[in-house]
Formats: structure tokens, sequence, C-alpha cells
């Protein structure tokens, strides 16, 4: 599935540090969402295909469905949050640029969530993140 923003929140007044995008994913099939293992694993290899490095991962399956949990990585965090009964999971990707010069790409994670969940629909928001220019504006 090719990656497509539906709004793209950039301040001209930043030095950026990172992207965040919030992913709304719609019409997925339930027995996916309500796997923690299979969700555990597709955000781990979104983690990997970004270039990103893992630190941890700490996923929970709720009683009687659903499953929420976050991939901890150097340059920040994936996490997800998944209502099964409505075919709906709420997904988070913030990568921030690698202190090492080692490229990351939060739209690689981005391809791999959307192939291993193919929702029926899909809203993605991209919202540069980064540090105020003006240093006056931190007092």
């Amino acid at each position: 599935m090719e990656p497509k923003f539906d709004w793209i929140i950039s301040r001209p007044d930043t030095r950026p540090v990172g992207e965040h995008l919030i992913i709304e994913l719609n019409g997925v099939d339930q027995n996916k969402l309500d796997d923690l293992n299979f969700i555990e694993k597709t955000l781990k290899q979104a983690a990997e295909d970004s270039g990103a490095k893992i630190i941890f991962s700490k996923f929970h399956h709720f009683k009687p469905q659903g499953v929420t949990g976050v991939v901890g990585v150097e340059e920040s965090h994936l996490s997800v949050h998944t209502w099964p009964q409505e075919g709906y999971a709420a997904v988070d990707i913030f990568l921030c640029t690698s202190e090492s010069g080692k490229s990351i790409d939060p739209e690689k994670a981005l391809a791999t969530i959307l192939e291993s969940f193919q929702p029926k629909n899909k809203y993605v928001m991209k919202l540069d993140r980064g540090f105020d220019n003006n240093p006056q504006a931190a007092t």
C-alpha cells in the first residue's frame, strides 16, 4: 500500500528533530487486531524497516479483546492501541533523526504497517517535530 499523507503539519520556525506519523486504520480484520504476537511482530518489523534500533518492546492483551503496545527505539517509538470489535487501530510512529547520521525513514515503517494490517481505510497525519528557532521562546 502506498503511504499517503492526509494532513501535513510543519512549522517553518523550527529546527526539525523528527517526524511523527499519527495513523488511523479502519476496516482491519478483527482477528489481526486481537493477535498480540502478530501486532508485536509487525511493529518490530516496521521499526527495523525504518532503520531504527529497537531497545525494548512491551505489549498487553486486554480481556475480552484488544491490544496495546509500544516498541521503544533509540530514535523514539512506535505504538498501537486496537479495538478489534470496531476494526480500528490507532498507531503512532515517532522517529527522530539519528545522531550517528544513520538514515531513518518513518515512511518505510508506515508501509510495513499498512501492508501487514491491510486496512480498508487509512488516515495519516504527518507532524514535523522540532525545536523553536527562537531561543528566547524557552524562557
